[in-house]
């Protein structure tokens, strides 16, 4: 949404970046076939690559991880940590909170921003003053991306400890080694931004202006 909105000429469409990113859905094809392709593995039961290797280590020798591949798995939990016994309610806890404080911090960091302490004054003159549809579409997705993780981790860590799945140490390791696991994606993405800066940038700025030079060539080749 971010990327979209500095886009050249996008202000030109008159929708807001959200509506424009649900409207896109359809042509997001790779994490389309992603979610059919997982839907396929788990009604086939058919594994392959990495994933049948790994399957065949669990099945032959009882190895869930290969700690010789891929090193220490982050965040484990060793079963002498915790007095009671995990279930799939400890895994997916942390994962339906974060998409239902993401989906609710969407619309709360628009109505925070509004508050500009002349026209509105508090969050509830914000709530009254803007509608739902337009918090999301105005919404900061960085900003509620980043509330909803804070406080995921958060609620997060004392439930974990809380059930003594984790002691208050184990929780800060596992947090510690989460961190150290989005290393090599956060560099990816760093270098992605930094790339796409460079692409998106006028030559008068020192940049390649690909955006405007592949505008011209579809307009040019007769393309709708």
């Amino acid at each position: 949404m971010s990327v979209i909105k500095d886009s050249d000429g996008f202000s030109e469409l008159g929708i807001k970046e959200f509506s424009y990113f649900i409207h896109v859905i359809p042509f997001n094809i790779y994490a389309l076939f992603a979610i059919i392709m997982v839907i396929v593995v788990i009604f086939t039961a058919r594994d392959f690559g990495p994933m049948l290797r790994s399957k065949k280590l669990a099945e032959e020798q009882n190895i869930f991880f290969n700690e010789e591949k891929y090193g220490h798995p982050a965040g484990e939990i060793e079963q002498e940590t915790g007095s009671k016994k995990t279930s799939p309610a400890d895994m997916l806890f942390p994962i339906v909170l974060l998409i239902l404080s993401a989906i609710i911090f969407f619309p709360v960091s628009t109505w925070l921003s509004s508050i500009d302490g002349e026209n509105i004054k508090s969050f509830k003159e914000a709530v009254s003053a803007v509608s739902i549809s337009s918090a999301y579409n105005d919404a900061d997705a960085s900003a509620a991306l980043m509330y909803s993780v804070i406080l995921t981790l958060a609620v997060s860590y004392v439930y974990y400890v809380a059930k003594k799945l984790l002691t208050i140490k184990t929780a800060a390791s596992a947090i510690l080694d989460g961190l150290k696991s989005m290393v090599p994606a956060l560099m990816i993405l760093t270098m992605a931004w930094s790339i796409g800066s460079i692409i998106k940038s006028s030559p008068a700025d020192g940049g390649l202006g690909l955006s405007a030079f592949l505008s011209e060539a579809v307009v040019n080749g007769g393309f709708p």
